[in-house]
């Protein structure tokens, strides 16, 4: 009676009908149906987490992968098997059950936010990891493109030093135009 009459509860019933739309949804990716209840939040909370973190987790592998996105393609595919193996609602069954065990209700709200807390500090760590593979990743390429000019300079060096030899007449044009043309392939290749 309460949710008919006021305009608060009234919106709660329009939203809990445009979220129930979404239980095919709701029930692939969490393996539960959307409801108000502690489970689903807990439930949605895990997956959230999960996938975040797999997020995260893979985009590790872009430092050492060869081919940029096959870390996207192996994050879609985590997503799918924590999906189907609903590794979500079997955390969310475990950690309620879990807080439930404890008999007094001051306990099992520490408890929860025990549980909450826990997941922001694991969220935060791979944060941070993410950013110390992404630095260590640009030391990489930055010393991937010094090791690219010292060959460019060595080969520079090179011709410098071939040039002077032609201007001496100690090389013949023939050999000259070869040499360059060594350089230029060495070069492109990189």
């Amino acid at each position: 009676d309460f949710l008919q009459n006021s305009s608060f509860g009234r919106a709660f019933l329009v939203l809990e009908n445009i979220l129930k739309n979404f239980d095919p949804i709701f029930s692939f990716f969490l393996g539960v149906s959307f409801s108000w209840s502690f489970t689903f939040f807990i439930t949605i909370s895990i997956w959230i987490f999960l996938v975040s973190f797999l997020y995260r987790i893979l985009s590790f592998l872009e430092v050492y992968l060869r081919y940029k996105g096959i870390n996207l393609i192996l994050f879609f595919i985590s997503i799918l098997a924590v999906s189907l193996i609903g590794i979500s609602n079997i955390l969310s069954d475990y950690v309620i059950s879990s807080i439930q065990k404890a008999d007094n209700i001051m306990v099992q709200i520490v408890l929860s936010l025990a549980f909450i807390f826990a997941m922001m500090f694991l969220s935060t760590i791979s944060g941070k990891l993410k950013k110390m593979v992404s630095s260590s990743k640009e030391v990489k390429d930055k010393k991937k493109i010094e090791k690219k000019e010292k060959r460019t300079e060595k080969e520079l060096k090179k011709v410098e030093n071939q040039v002077k030899d032609m201007k001496r007449g100690e090389m013949d044009i023939e050999s000259g135009k070869k040499l360059f043309k060594e350089v230029g392939r060495s070069l492109r290749e990189g």
